[in-house]
């Protein structure tokens, strides 16, 4: 096994590296926390085409021209569509901090060779969301349809996080108007996860997360499909 370096940026640390592959082609995408004066996070990606074997040069994506010097926790989804590579859907989506504690997301529908703008998926009645955003998962479910999952804890004292959903039915293009709660307890409802489902035919996502609506000390799963 050959070791590749794929981000070398001395000012920078790179964490949580997340990796999907369709076929031969391979997207990774990772968080780069700066060590330099500069401060600040961003999301960056790279491509193999060749399983692995050599990347493309790192691709900033929260900019995507410079540092937005706001963005954590990146996590990907493909849709493959055709045989191939040339028009996968590639979609990021990070928590991001320039309009407050939001998740942002950018699309590409070529492979990764370019990517969309970065924007907004959180919403509540179109406008950013209050309170604090985290883990964000993203789902891909075909058609054109785009599914992320995040938790989000309001700024009172007694607030307890919940679980979210955003949905795009244009390839992220454009997002759900108002985010739509998940969870029916009143209780904490953290870390959910996301994958790609469908029913009756049509695209859907399964969510699940750790619950503690029976008590505050013994978190339970709870399961729900979002179509």
């Amino acid at each position: 096994m050959t070791e590749v370096a794929i981000d070398t940026d001395a000012t920078a640390d790179a964490d949580f590296p997340l990796l999907a592959v369709n076929e031969t082609t391979a997207y990774l995408t990772w968080q780069n926390v700066a060590t330099g004066t500069s401060g600040g996070s961003d999301v960056m990606f790279a491509r193999s085409s060749n399983s692995g074997a050599a990347w493309t040069v790192p691709k900033l994506i929260d900019g995507p021209t410079a540092s937005s010097s706001s963005s954590f926790t990146p996590t990907l989804a493909i849709d493959p569509k055709a045989a191939g590579a040339a028009d996968d859907v590639v979609a990021i989506a990070w928590e991001d901090r320039r309009q407050g504690s939001q998740v942002f997301a950018s699309v590409s529908s070529d492979g990764g060779t370019t990517f969309a703008a970065p924007i907004r998926a959180s919403s509540e009645a179109g406008a950013p969301i209050a309170g604090g955003t985290t883990v964000p998962q993203l789902a891909a479910a075909g058609s054109g349809v785009l599914a992320v999952v995040y938790q989000n804890q309001q700024t009172t004292t007694s607030a307890r996080p919940h679980t979210f959903v955003a949905t795009s039915i244009d390839t992220g293009a454009t997002w759900t108007f108002t985010e739509f709660r998940i969870d029916g307890g009143a209780g904490a409802a953290i870390l959910p996860q996301i994958i790609a489902s469908q029913v009756a035919g049509k695209p859907a996502a399964v969510v699940a997360w750790t619950d503690f609506r029976a008590n505050q000390i013994d978190g339970d799963v709870y399961a729900a499909v979002s179509h």
